[in-house]
């Protein structure tokens, strides 16, 4: 197996680990014992713990980035389905390995590491960016204050703070049933409604 395979191994359990156990669960000694290998030779693939979980953040968002091409940000996307279920169906992506793209950006926030801290402002920037592009389709012949710009921030802002309550409280995260969801979609629905 090559350098690149078993890096690709490597991130693949260490996803597995955070997934089932969160991000005390991974561990330079645990990966290895699953590697079945010496921890030391994890030193070779990564310089450590933030580098692994680094490169799973990036692989999850490549895989985020490659959905939204597909389901919202088509030529017209916006235009042929009603945005509450481009929206319902493209937020249900953040539930995917038990909101792990979600916990990875949170751990993130905290840690001091900057290469985590770089794959994750990458992944924040890149997301508004790409939600901006969607609202201003969606908003495209609408008279309206609202920027598009506006709209993605308020969206990412409604997103993580419903993970963010849901873990604290210890509850199942369904961000489609959350009520902030419910009120964004129905405020896009007001505005979306004025389309002349």
């Amino acid at each position: 197996m090559g350098h690149h395979d078993r890096a690709k191994q490597i991130v693949t359990v260490a996803l597995e680990l955070a997934e089932r156990d969160g991000i005390p669960g991974v561990t330079t000694a645990r990966l290895a014992r699953r590697m079945k290998f010496t921890e030391a030779a994890l030193y070779r693939y990564f310089s450590g713990k933030a580098g692994i979980l680094a490169a799973g953040l990036d692989q999850l968002t490549k895989h985020m980035f490659s959905t939204m091409a597909v389901e919202l940000l088509q030529p017209g996307a916006a235009q042929r389905e009603p945005a509450a279920v481009i929206l319902e169906r493209h937020i249900k992506r953040f539930t995917a390995r038990n909101g792990l793209l979600l916990v990875l950006l949170t751990h993130a926030a905290e840690t001091h590491d900057l290469l985590l801290r770089k794959v994750s402002t990458e992944f924040v920037d890149t997301y508004l960016e790409q939600m901006e592009k969607f609202f201003t389709e969606l908003l495209e012949g609408i008279a309206t204050p609202i920027q598009p710009s506006t709209l993605a921030q308020l969206w990412f802002c409604q997103l993580l703070g419903g993970f963010l309550r849901s873990r604290l409280a210890e509850a199942p995260w369904d961000p489609s049933e959350h009520p902030g969801f419910r009120i964004f979609l129905d405020q896009l629905d007001s505005i979306t409604a004025n389309r002349g």
